[in-house]
């Protein structure tokens, strides 16, 4: 019998499925300890978005044809899942690409656990920051969050905040906290205490970021913030092995979120951790795209079979680890970090 072009993708499928599955087995016997493993810094779907849009406006399911990110997206979730990974922490933030709805639906087409973010991006001049949060006091966008949190947006709920603060005034990267900056800290501050989540900052990039980690932690310390519930993101961003373990001492989370790039090095940073006793307040993960919008309307990330994004991190980083090792970054730490 001939196929229709429907028949064909459904076969495509099929075979994909039956393909990951085979290699879900192998993988399985060879790394058992990975399954349930936790992906804490992941984007499925990124795209610089207008501020000044609503989030209806912006919505991708309004603007993209759903099978066509699903597309893009299924091989690469089902490719990490076959290596024990059951959830992703999806870190995007609101005009970044945050997408509730399409989050929910890829879930539930994937099997893949997917928990969104509240929070705003303070990053690169805070140019995508919305009017509000300048006008807005720290107790109105802490209770923005705080309902997200607890009622849910497009259908899921937010499980834990990611800002984005990269230390700035007046334009000038030196830093220091700019008073939106800081606003910002506060209503999460006031989030965590209400709601118990965790708190997952950008602390600045190479050359700042211990400055703006200690204004960042001189604050929460005023505000009298559980520390246990503030994780560290980027931190490879300072190669300071010393400043690694500052971090860990002051009762935070350090995340090394650049595998990708920096398998060796990470390893070595996590063993310097591990060898001071403080393995326990470490998290790893790869912050790299699954999908991006340029990428989705030009139709060609379907097309891109050697992108394989979260794939480093199973076949090279933790096989450098202790077995015990592997455990605790993957999965005990995941789950003390931002629940379960």
């Amino acid at each position: 019998m001939k196929l229709t072009s429907i028949h064909r993708r459904d076969f495509n499928r099929l075979a994909l499925a039956g393909c990951l599955a085979g290699l879900a087995c192998k993988r399985a016997d060879a790394a058992p300890e990975m399954a349930r493993s936790v992906m804490v810094h992941s984007h499925i779907f990124i795209e610089h978005q207008d501020p000044m849009k609503t989030p209806e406006e912006t919505d991708p399911l309004r603007r993209y044809d759903y099978d066509s990110i699903l597309r893009a997206v299924r091989p690469k979730l089902e490719a990490v899942m076959a290596l024990g990974c059951r959830r992703f922490l999806e870190c995007t933030s609101p005009w970044f690409g945050r997408a509730p709805a399409l989050m929910k639906r890829l879930a539930e087409d994937t099997g893949m656990d997917i928990w969104i973010c509240t929070g705003l991006r303070g990053t690169a001049k805070h140019r995508y920051l919305p009017r509000y949060a300048f006008e807005e006091s720290d107790r109105q966008l802490a209770d923005r969050w705080i309902r997200e949190i607890r009622e849910g947006i497009g259908g899921i709920r937010a499980r834990f905040i990611k800002l984005g603060i990269d230390g700035g005034i007046n334009g000038a990267y030196e830093g220091r906290l700019a008073e939106i900056d800081q606003k910002l800290l506060r209503a999460a501050v006031i989030t965590v205490k209400e709601t118990g989540v965790t708190l997952a900052c950008h602390t600045g990039d190479k050359g700042h970021a211990k400055i703006t980690f200690a204004e960042i932690l001189a604050l929460l310390q005023r505000e009298r913030m559980p520390l246990d519930r503030f994780v560290v993101v980027h931190a490879q961003h300072e190669e300071d092995f010393a400043w690694h373990e500052e971090i860990v001492r002051a009762g935070c989370w350090i995340e090394f979120d650049g595998i990708g790039r920096m398998v060796d090095w990470t390893a070595e940073a996590v063993a310097s951790l591990a060898g001071k006793g403080l393995l326990h307040r470490v998290l790893v993960s790869e912050d790299r795209p699954v999908c991006m919008a340029k990428s989705v309307r030009a139709g060609v990330f379907p097309e891109q079979p050697d992108y394989r994004p979260y794939l480093r991190i199973y076949e090279e980083f933790l096989p450098k680890l202790q077995p015990a090792w592997r455990r605790q970054l993957m999965i005990e730490n995941p789950v003390a970090a931002f629940g379960d």
